[in-house]
């Protein structure tokens, strides 16, 4: 890369490693929606899901009193990682322009139905009170797919918690911990398929300083923001940018 373009990376980074630091979740699906737009995704991709594995260590070891561990390795784990583990074998088949729009199309799909969620705020509310002790399995298995593709599961898994008792910072919590196990494991295959090498790792570490800002800002904001107001701003956001990445020649 360029010095130019990893000054645009590095940018995008803070941006969207904000957002997971305030929120648990959404810092590949933000990074990857708006870093397609000028990056080749399947370049982008592997690094940048090493530098989570990072960001989320850091968060488990700060945060690690509220982990939600019953939750996290009886349910989460097991059936999330056995999606992931499918849909990285099909990650393969999904490759160049192919891997751009269809990703495109997913985010625009999973941030359009956050938005309508948010819009019947009133209505979900009031249904608040009907939780369960475990997450549903049918949404675990689809974001461990869905994350196997595209490293991004985090819109149906944070659904699928969503149905679990618990607050915003053991969501934030548990969530960087799932991150960490499944992150690790995709580098670990993309390191097997030759899919980050030398100047992977460069990008990576060119990106610490990105990262680290975003810690201390997220971890700013995360007490200071109404969380469903944020992830409203986030969402509409990557609509956006996923449309640039459909309609992108």
């Amino acid at each position: 890369m360029t010095p130019a373009e990893i000054v645009a990376l590095a940018a995008i980074v803070f941006v969207a490693f904000t957002i997971h630091a305030v929120t648990g979740f959404a810092s590949m699906i933000a990074a990857l929606a708006v870093g397609g737009l000028f990056f080749d995704l399947a370049v982008i991709r592997p690094p940048l899901v090493a530098l989570n594995v990072v960001l989320n260590l850091w968060f488990v070891m700060s945060y690690r009193g509220d982990l939600a561990w019953r939750v996290l390795l009886r349910h989460v784990l097991p059936w999330m990682g056995a999606g992931v583990l499918v849909g990285f074998q099909l990650s393969d088949a999904v490759q160049g322009p192919l891997l751009r729009r269809a990703f495109g199309v997913f985010v625009v799909a999973v941030a359009g139905r956050e938005l309508y969620r948010a819009s019947q705020a009133a209505r979900y509310s009031a249904a608040a009170g009907e939780l369960s002790d475990r997450p549903p399995t049918p949404w675990l298995v689809a974001a461990g797919l869905i994350h196997g593709i595209y490293a991004t599961g985090g819109p149906p898994l944070v659904y699928a918690l969503s149905k679990v008792e618990l607050n915003k910072s053991q969501l934030r919590a548990t969530l960087c911990a799932i991150w960490v196990v499944l992150n690790v494991g995709l580098t670990v295959g993309y390191l097997v398929r030759g899919e980050i090498g030398g100047d992977g790792w460069v990008t990576a570490v060119a990106m610490v300083p990105a990262m680290v800002a975003a810690i201390a800002a997220g971890s700013w904001i995360h007490g200071r923001i109404d969380a469903r107001r944020f992830r409203v701003a986030v969402y509409v956001v990557l609509i956006v940018a996923a449309v640039g990445l459909v309609v992108r020649p």
